[in-house]
C-alpha cells in the first residue's frame, strides 16, 4: 500500500546528486533447516489474531526503525551497531522466524542526536531507505549496498519515485527530477505553466501512474492546496485541501480528508481518479493509524473514555466492519502514537498489518495483526456517491473587458487585481462583502491605474525580488467587517502579508480609493524596506532616530487602534500637535491626525498619503510644517537608499 501524510513545509530546495560508498554484500549463508514459526507463542492478550513479535528481531534493543513487510511473509528492519557507525538491514521470516543480514552501510550519527530517527523504506525494488536526519539515501540494488548524497542537509524536502528524486529548484521554482542511475536532471512540473501557484513542498510519487503529489500555495486565493500532477504531461489533475492524504495500492487510489469529526474517504478504481466510491466514518475518534489496501480501510483508534485501542477494517464496497480487534496495552497507551508507520505496514496480500511501537528510540512492541482469524463487528460506515475531491485546479471567472483592463495593469505594474468570485472574502482579522458591480469595478480599476502611474517605471519590481513577495494582489470588495477585537471598525482598506503574498484589500465603494491606495502603498513600501534590512543586515529606516528626532519630547505611539474603552483612537485619540485639528502655529504640527499616533507605520502612511494628494492646493496647509517635512524627507531618503533609482526622474511625484 502507498500512503502519503500531508505536512506543511514552507522550504524548497535545488537538487543535484552524487553516488558514493558502494559495498558488496554476500548472502551465501549455509543452508539450515528451521522449524515453522508458531505465532501462538507470541499471542497478545490470549488472542489468536494479534501477536507481539518484538523478541524475534535481532538486536531489538537497538532497532530504531522497522521498515515493515517486504512481502507477505517477511519483514525488513534496521539496526545500528553499539558505536552507531554501521546501519544494517535485516530480513525476518514469519515462516520460520529466521533473520538474514541483508545489507549494511557506513553511518554517521548527527551530532545533535543520540541515533537516527524515522529511517523509512520508500521502495522495495530496489530497496531504498530515506534518512531525514541527513542528506543520504541508502540503496540496496543487485546485491550491492550504496548511498546517494543530496546537496541539502534536509532530505525531508526530497521525494522518491521510480528510482528518481524530485526537488523544487529555488531559483526557477520548477519541480525537477533527477534519475539516480544517470544523474540527469530535467524539469518535471514547470512553474511558468502554473504561475498562480508557489510550489512549497513535495509529498510523494504515486509510481503506478507516475503521478507527483506536492503542496502549493494558490497565490490568488491565498490557500494551501495539495496537487496531483501527471509527471509525463505536466498536467495537474487533482486539487485537494491541505487536510488531505493520498494513498495508492494495486490499481486503486484513495483520497482522505477531514470534516469536523468525520473522516471522508474516496476510492478510485480507474487510473485517472475516476469511478469514485465515497464513504464517511461518522463517529468521533482519534486515529493513530489510518491506511488503505485494495477495497479496505484500516483504522486504529482510541476513544476518549478509556485507554484501550481498537483495530477496524472496513469494506468500502459494503460499508461493513469486516475485522475488529480490541487492543489492551495497559501501561503502554502512549506508545501507539510513536509507531513507525509507512506505506509497507500492510502485507502485499492485505491479510496482515504490522505496527512497531517505540519508547524513545527503543523498540517496545511489534504488534502483528492477522485478519484471516479476526471477526468483524456490527458497525457500518456510510457509503455514498458524494465527491470529496475536486478534479483540476480552480479557474478564474472571466469578466470580459474588465478582466482585460486588469490584465494590462498586471503586465505593467505586476499587481493582480481581483474581485467578485475571484477574490477571497475571509482574511485574518476582517471579512469582506464581495463586489462584482461592473460600473464600480471599472471606476476602481481606473483609479488604481491613476495611482500606480505616479510611481517611477519598474518601482514595484523590488517587491518580488528583495521584497520577497511571491505575488502582489489587490482585492476589490464591498464593506469591510472587523472579526477581531483589535480590528478597526470602519476600515476602508487594509494591507497584510500571507503565504508570502502581498494582500491589499480595498472597499471599492468607500469613495476615497485614490487616497486610500496611497496610504496602503506607503505601508507596502515600509514592508519592503524592512525586508531589505533583514536581507542586507543593515538599517535603512531607524525607528529610534525617527521617534527621538521628529516627534514631540516624551511622545509614545499608542501601538493599538482601539483604546481600553473600545473606542478607536482615530476618534478618541489625543488631538494635540495634529494638523487635522485646531492649531495656532503650523510648525507645532507633528502628525496629520490622531490616527497617525497609533503606530509609527500609520504615521508615515498618513504622511505619504496626504503628501501624494496635492496638499499644496490649500486644503492641507499643515503639511508645510517643518516637523512634517522633516519626517517626509527622511522617509523619502530611505526609499532612495533601498531602491535602484537608475532611470528615475530627479524628483519623484512625492518629492516634488
Amino acid at each position: 500500500m502507498k500512503k502519503i501524510t500531508v505536512i506543511t513545509f514552507l522550504l524548497v530546495i535545488c537538487l543535484a546528486f552524487s553516488g558514493c560508498d558502494s559495498k558488496n554484500t554476500n548472502h551465501d549463508n549455509e543452508e539450515t533447516t528451521a522449524e515453522p514459526l508458531d505465532l501462538s507463542n507470541y499471542s497478545l492478550n490470549n488472542s489468536n489474531n494479534t501477536y507481539d513479535i518484538a523478541s524475534l528481531f535481532t538486536g531489538n534493543n537497538q532497532t530504531l526503525q522497522l521498515c515493515s513487510f517486504a512481502d507477505d511473509d517477511s519483514i525488513i528492519y534496521c539496526t545500528l551497531n553499539s558505536n552507531k557507525t554501521v546501519l544494517s538491514l535485516h530480513t525476518l521470516s514469519l515462516t520460520d522466524g529466521t533473520v538474514e543480514d541483508t545489507a549494511s552501510w557506513d553511518y554517521s550519527c548527527p551530532s545533535s542526536d543520540s541515533g537516527f530517527s524515522n529511517i523509512s523504506l520508500v521502495d522495495l525494488n530496489p530497496i531504498v531507505l530515506k534518512d531525514p536526519s541527513s542528506n543520504r539515501w541508502y540503496i540496496y540494488k543487485d546485491g550491492t549496498a550504496s548511498t546517494y548524497t543530496t546537496p541539502s542537509d534536509d532530505i525531508r524536502y526530497y521525494v522518491y519515485g521510480n528510482h528518481s528524486l524530485y526537488s523544487i529548484n529555488d531559483s526557477t521554482h520548477n519541480i525537477e527530477v533527477t534519475n539516480m542511475d544517470t544523474g540527469i536532471t530535467k524539469v518535471a512540473i514547470s512553474n511558468d505553466r502554473y504561475s498562480n501557484y508557489e510550489f512549497t513542498g513535495l509529498i510523494d510519487v504515486l509510481p503506478q501512474n507516475n503521478y507527483l503529489v506536492f503542496e502549493a500555495i494558490n497565490t490568488l486565493f491565498l490557500n494551501t492546496e495539495i496537487l496531483v500532477a501527471d509527471i509525463d504531461s505536466g498536467d495537474i489533475i487533482l486539487s485537494l485541501n491541505n487536510y488531505s492524504s493520498i494513498y495508492e495500492t494495486k490499481d486503486k487510489q484513495y483520497v482522505q480528508s477531514y470534516d469536523g469529526s468525520k473522516i471522508l474517504s474516496s476510492m478510485y478504481s480507474g487510473n485517472n481518479f475516476d469511478n469514485e466510491t465515497s464513504c464517511e466514518l461518522n463517529y468521533e475518534f482519534s486515529p493513530a493509524y489510518f491506511g488503505y489496501y485494495d477495497n479496505y480501510i484500516y483504522a486504529i483508534s482510541r476513544y476518549t473514555d478509556d485507554n484501550k485501542f481498537y483495530l477496524r477494517r472496513w469494506d468500502m464496497n459494503t460499508g461493513k466492519c469486516v475485522s475488529y480487534q480490541e487492543i489492551d496495552l495497559t501501561g503502554q497507551q502512549d506508545y501507539i502514537y510513536n509507531m513507525a508507520t509507512s506505506q509497507f505496514n500492510i502485507s502485499r496480500d492485505g491479510s496482515r498489518l504490522i505496527l512497531p511501537l517505540y519508547a524513545g528510540e527503543k523498540l517496545n512492541n511489534v504488534i502483528l495483526f492477522d485478519f484471516n482469524n479476526m471477526p468483524g463487528s456490527s458497525e457500518t460506515i456510510t457509503i455514498s456517491n458524494d465527491k470529496h475531491s475536486d478534479l483540476g485546479i480552480t479557474e478564474l471567472r472571466d469578466y470580459g473587458n474588465l478582466t482585460k483592463k486588469a490584465a494590462k495593469l498586471k503586465e505593467k505594474y505586476g499587481f493582480n487585481i481581483l474581485w467578485g468570485s475571484n477574490a477571497p472574502t475571509d482574511f485574518d482579522d476582517y471579512s469582506v462583502e464581495p463586489m462584482d458591480d461592473n460600473d464600480i469595478i471599472y471606476e476602481a480599476i481606473s483609479e488604481i491605474e491613476q495611482v500606480l502611474s505616479k510611481y517611477p517605471d519598474n518601482f514595484f519590481d523590488i517587491y518580488t525580488t528583495k521584497g520577497n513577495y511571491r505575488a502582489m494582489n489587490i482585492y476589490l470588495c464591498g464593506t469591510i467587517h472587523p472579526t477581531a477585537d483589535t480590528s478597526i471598525n470602519n476600515a476602508s482598506a487594509f494591507t497584510n502579508r500571507k503565504n508570502n503574498c502581498l494582500i491589499l484589500v480595498i472597499d471599492a465603494t468607500s469613495g476615497s480609493l485614490i487616497q486610500t491606495m496611497y496610504h496602503e502603498l506607503a505601508h507596502t513600501i515600509y514592508e519592503v524596506i524592512t525586508e531589505c534590512e533583514y536581507q542586507d543586515s543593515k538599517t535603512y529606516f531607524d525607528e529610534d532616530y525617527w521617534c527621538d528626532t521628529f516627534n514631540p519630547p516624551g511622545f509614545d505611539y499608542y501601538n493599538a487602534y482601539i483604546n481600553s474603552d473600545g473606542e478607536g483612537y482615530d476618534i478618541a485619540g489625543d488631538a494635540s500637535n495634529c494638523g487635522s485639528y485646531f492649531y495656532e502655529d503650523i510648525n507645532s504640527v507633528y502628525f496629520v491626525d490622531s490616527y497617525a499616533k497609533t503606530y509609527i507605520t500609520e504615521d508615515l502612511a498618513r504622511l505619504m498619503e496626504y503628501d501624494m494628494i496635492d496638499p499644496y492646493a490649500g486644503t492641507y496647509d499643515y503639511m508645510k510644517s517643518d516637523k512634517i517635512q522633516a519626517k517626509l524627507n527622511y522617509f523619502y531618503s530611505c526609499i532612495r537608499s533601498v531602491w535602484d533609482t537608475s532611470g528615475w526622474p530627479s524628483k519623484t511625484s512625492w518629492e516634488e
